[in-house]
């Protein structure tokens, strides 16, 4: 492989959502799904986020992360800059309303300049301490930008992109909570180089 931009040919079940000339186009929140079995095997961060929450009343708790993930076959990078939790579920939503929890984190992504490629909110899951995972939602973004927590958008091939991702959790008041980024399989288009699915991981709160 060569250090030029490398298109990739989508592979079945591939998460990570690619540029239109690899897959067919589309916005990376509605066309690509996370999916992680509860107990999949990740890189998970060693060392611990800081605790030093700060609550806001209405606004939920934010919590301070600082943690990093790096695709080194990709040349990605995600800082996990923050997470808040308990955010208000709005009243429109009275199903989930007193049975499961709004998370949001906080990313920065760059992406790198290997592969033609797309990465956004559905690449994100965040996994509960029974090894529950959560996939992210776009049902909150006036209330995000209301509480001054602005969504993140897609981030394109040798781009850098930051903000806020929710999920609604399950189960309630989770003790540990995980940000788990799929990275979905590829091919170079033009040769017989495939890219493995992997899993990447750090721990939020623990």
């Amino acid at each position: 492989m060569n250090s030029a931009r490398t298109t990739l040919s989508c592979i079945s079940g591939l998460a990570l959502v690619l540029s239109a000339s690899a897959c067919s186009g589309g916005d990376s929140s509605t066309a690509a799904t996370t999916t992680i079995a509860p107990g999949a095997a990740s890189s998970l961060g060693t060392t611990p986020p800081s605790t030093a929450a700060k609550s806001v009343p209405g606004t939920g708790t934010k919590i301070p992360v600082n943690q990093t993930i790096t695709d080194p076959d990709f040349e990605d990078t995600f800082v996990v800059k923050n997470v808040v939790r308990g955010f208000p579920i709005p009243d429109r939503f009275p199903a989930i309303k007193d049975s499961r929890e709004l998370v949001l984190v906080e990313l920065e992504i760059t992406t790198g300049t290997k592969f033609s490629n797309v990465v956004g909110r559905s690449s994100f899951s965040v996994v509960t301490d029974d090894g529950t995972p959560n996939a992210s939602s776009g049902s909150f973004e006036a209330e995000m930008t209301a509480a001054g927590y602005p969504t993140l958008v897609d981030v394109r091939t040798g781009k850098t992109g930051s903000g806020w991702v929710a999920f609604v959790v399950a189960p309630l008041n989770s003790k540990m909570l995980g940000l788990k980024y799929k990275r979905g399989a590829g091919k170079v288009i033009g040769s017989e180089q495939t890219i493995p699915a992997k899993d990447y991981g750090v721990p939020l709160v623990q």
